[in-house]
């Protein structure tokens, strides 16, 4: 080869080596887990009812859905997190991923969850804990299961095995096009309620009506709704609203 093709070596004279690349983004959120780490999940979640309303019964308190506040989590991270979504998304699914080992799973006065089914997100990977106690139902988006190619019947054997029973949240009336609700494999299914879905809705969709929660209950319309359509859990203020005190509180810290 002619001396002048060759090329000087990386480092050498005439050829410095580049200057290292700036961090990547992973360091930002490595230094937001070790924040989330040692946050207390009590500051950042919230407790949420599930309300049955069965014809000839009093309204009660049939399961608890355990649920991450991102505006807690905004306001206890501060600018660790700032305004971006993809950053809250992953402080909410680190978060989730520590209550089942949270000891928040005991409940209150209000709603003695030790007795009752609890509703809580897990993550999509990997398989949460053994289960820490018996009822509980791990809560995954349909739209996460199917971009994450796992069949909903695998899931929910590979949280059976584990002591966990399987909730599919993410139904709405657009997806209710797409997917037979008869079809999917869970232990529950949490509807959201629109106009939309009323004038969709097919009563003849050969589920357990039983296993459908609708969601997104914030007022009277909803709840009326979904007597009529046969179903009897609900969950959002409108449903709540009709619990005897104090479980009618929206909240419980």
């Amino acid at each position: 080869m002619d001396v002048k093709d060759r090329q000087p070596r990386p480092g050498g004279p005439g050829n410095p080596l580049p200057p290292p690349p700036p961090a990547a983004a992973g360091t930002a959120a490595s230094g937001l887990d070790t924040l989330l780490d040692a946050l207390a999940p009590a500051m950042v979640t919230e407790r949420r009812p599930i309300v049955r309303l069965a014809p000839g019964r009093e309204p009660a308190v049939a399961a608890e859905r355990l649920l991450v506040s991102r505006s807690k989590l905004a306001a206890a991270l501060g600018s660790a997190a700032g305004n971006d979504e993809n950053l809250l998304r992953h402080a909410s699914d680190r978060v989730a991923a520590r209550l089942p080992g949270s000891g928040l799973l005991s409940g209150s006065a209000e709603w003695p969850t030790a007795r009752q089914p609890v509703l809580l997100s897990v993550p999509l990977r990997p398989l949460p804990a053994p289960a820490p106690r018996p009822g509980l139902i791990g809560v995954l988006p349909l739209a996460a299961l199917a971009a994450g190619g796992i069949p909903p019947a695998e899931r929910r054997a590979g949280l059976a095995a584990l002591g966990w029973r399987l909730g599919i949240a993410g139904l709405h009336a657009a997806a209710l096009r797409l997917v037979t609700l008869s079809a999917l494999p869970a232990d529950v299914l949490l509807l959201r309620w629109s106009p939309t879905l009323a004038r969709d809705w097919d009563a003849r969709c050969g589920v357990d009506l039983h296993s459908l929660v609708l969601t997104g209950c914030d007022g009277t319309d909803a709840v009326r709704w979904g007597q009529g359509a046969g179903l009897v859990l609900f969950s959002g203020p409108g449903a709540e609203a009709m619990l005897p005190a104090p479980l009618s509180r929206k909240t419980v810290p």
